[in-house]
């Protein structure tokens, strides 16, 4: 719950200021330091960066009323603005958990081995 919490607020200040992709160092280095394993790790990262960029899709596109996002749905052929606005979060929460479980997996390739 710790690590959702943290990177739902990171990455929402980081899609809100900087570019898209710095959602994965992100969560690289807070999955790497949150969690020990990388299942669980992905499916945080996943959760927290699509909650994020929903939240933030919904921020800009609800003050006017999805005029643009319902023009954008049907230039992709999509039934509504809803759909879209869901499919745009898809890619920023896969590089979420991708990136969450990597940084588990690196920070476990790096730990010593406690001497038998």
């Amino acid at each position: 719950m710790v690590m959702y919490c943290i990177l739902l607020l990171a990455a929402v200040l980081v899609t809100v200021l900087h570019p898209w992709w710095l959602i994965a160092p992100l969560a690289f280095l807070i999955g790497g330091f949150c969690t020990r394993s990388a299942s669980r790790a992905a499916i945080i990262g996943f959760a927290a960066v699509f909650t994020a960029w929903l939240a933030c899709a919904c921020y800009y596109s609800l003050p006017n009323h999805q005029l643009l996002a319902t023009r954008m749905a049907g230039f992709f052929l999509l039934p509504n603005a809803w759909t879209l606005i869901i499919t745009a979060a898809i890619p920023g929460a896969l590089t979420g958990g991708l990136s969450a479980a990597s940084g588990v997996l690196v920070r476990a390739m790096f730990k010593r081995n406690k001497p038998v």
